[in-house]
């Protein structure tokens, strides 16, 4: 029986059970070890190129054991199509990140106009209930800013404490 080895692709490493699965999918009883494969996929894409093109010039109908140009032009091919649709993925992503980013300003924008319309009306004004309700800080409710530094003094702490020791 020849053994297979399924993979499971987490950032860039992938993780490889040792054990077959039985007809329930899980190992065979035992607990699955898992061998640890770092890929670096741009020098490996790069690899490949070169090989490819070493092969079809220098050797291209020779069969190396297992592998051939025959057998490595359709996995890479299937590699190059995988790594380009994850690409294409991140750069909707990264779309849809921006689109998402410009409408939240623009929402951002109208907010502010919203709170400055408002503020400036002569039935609510900044300090109305309806202006609290949509969200905003009425200016009765805001904190002035300014604070006085109080002394972080283990000897004035000491004398403020009137209660006895026990």
């Amino acid at each position: 029986m020849e053994s297979t080895k399924v993979k499971f692709h987490h950032d860039q490493i992938i993780f490889s059970p040792s054990t077959l699965p039985n007809e329930q999918g899980l190992g065979r009883g035992e607990e699955a070890r898992k061998e640890v494969f770092y890929l670096n996929r741009t020098r490996i894409l790069k690899k490949a190129i070169l090989a490819i093109h070493a092969l079809e010039a220098l050797a291209p109908e020779v069969d190396f054991g297992l592998t051939s140009l025959a057998k490595i032009r359709p996995v890479h091919e299937k590699t190059v199509a995988a790594n380009d649709d994850v690409i294409a993925g991140d750069n909707a992503q990264e779309g849809r990140r921006i689109v998402r980013d410009l409408s939240i300003a623009e929402l951002q924008e109208v907010l502010r106009t919203l709170r400055e319309g408002i503020a400036s009306h002569p039935d609510f004004g900044d300090d109305s209930e309806f202006f609290g309700r949509c969200g905003f800080v009425r200016r009765s409710e805001r904190s002035s800013g300014l604070t006085r530094k109080t002394k972080q003094d283990s000897k004035g702490e000491e004398e403020q404490s009137l209660e006895p020791e026990e």
